[in-house]
């Protein structure tokens, strides 16, 4: 199946150097096919060119799954040396020809790797399976084979994979960038309108609420005083001018309109008397509005006295023992002796 999806992929020419050992023959002559030194091979089909020369068996994959047996079973043996177990969590989803050279070297060279045998076995159950291991790869050349898989893999569809997760998130820094830049400009903008709101309503900004609540106490009193000030030179004027744009809009005059005074009393009542002014005086300007705040706190007064009726209304409606007694028998308007 790797080799049928490698075939679709653009073709890639690799220079390859053996990681085995050159097989010889009896008289020293190397295998056919191989040579040393750098190796122009089209990845894509580096498996075929392996078969055509002869260099891997035509049943590799059916090797291979046996090394993978063994693979499996140095992966379960437990290791002491912290390097090698480094290595093995690393590669211990495909341990290829190199992974299996690195681990076993790096057992090796541990003290309990270097105990042997007389016969020059190892003495340590792992670094004896990776060992056999090291050695089913170098055996007919199955390392070429491992590796080869895992290059076609890397260069069909690993590495275009790779690209385009690049390609995306140098998109996607793009596009961050791009949105830094645009909230460094509204930060930036947000900071100088604030600054200028600080400046117009003339407070620090180190606490906005309580510096707004000084200023309006400040403030307001001042325009208050404005306010009276203007009531009190110019108030009678405005309200007469009120007064005749009323009659005006009323379509009656001046006899028929009746007391002034009904119009705009609290205006009236601030432009003669300012800040001094009552409701007390409004009122004997309006009596009718005298009238109105009365039945208005009357009406308050039933609304507060309402929810305690009730409740006494209920506790009253609780029938009696003795009502009870009697709920069943109707009274005929007689007595016993009659």
């Amino acid at each position: 199946q790797v080799r049928a999806r490698a075939e679709t992929a653009p073709p890639i020419t690799i220079a390859l150097r053996s990681p085995l050992p050159a097989s010889t023959t009896k008289g020293g002559s190397r295998a056919v096919g191989m040579s040393s030194g750098d190796l122009a091979v089209q990845c894509a089909k580096l498996h075929e060119w392996l078969l055509a020369r002869r260099v891997i068996p035509e049943d590799y994959s059916r090797l291979l799954t046996a090394v993978e047996s063994k693979v499996q079973q140095a992966v379960d043996e437990q290791v002491a040396d912290e390097a090698a177990k480094k290595l093995i969590s690393q590669h211990k989803e495909a341990v290829t020809y190199f992974a299996a050279r690195d681990i076993y070297e790096a057992i090796a060279k541990s003290p309990e790797g270097q105990a042997k045998t007389f016969l020059g076995s190892h003495t340590n159950p792992a670094a004896a399976k990776w060992k056999a291991v090291l050695d089913a790869y170098r055996r007919r050349h199955l390392g070429w084979a491992s590796e080869a898989r895992v290059l076609v893999q890397n260069t069909s569809y690993e590495i275009p994979a790779l690209k385009k997760h690049v390609a995306a998130c140098e998109r996607q820094i793009s596009e961050c960038m791009q949105r830094q830049s645009e909230l460094t400009r509204a930060e930036t903008n947000a900071k100088a309108r604030y600054e200028a709101l600080l400046k117009e309503l003339n407070i620090d900004g180190f606490d906005p609420r309580r510096e707004l609540q000084a200023f309006a106490a400040a403030e307001l009193p001042k325009v208050y005083a404005e306010i009276e000030e203007l009531l009190q030179s110019s108030g009678s004027g405005l309200a007469e001018y009120f007064e005749a744009f009323a009659r005006h809009a009323a379509g009656t005059s001046k006899e028929d309109a009746g007391d002034s005074d009904s119009l705009v009393p609290l205006w009236r009542a601030l432009a003669s008397e300012g800040k001094s002014a009552r409701i007390e005086d409004v009122e004997q300007r309006v009596p009718a509005l005298k009238a109105l705040r009365e039945s208005a706190a009357k009406a308050a007064a039933s609304e507060a006295a309402a929810p305690a009726a009730l409740g006494s209304a209920a506790v009253t409606a609780e029938p009696s023992p003795s009502a009870d007694e009697g709920a069943g028998e109707i009274d005929w308007g007689g007595n016993s002796g009659g």
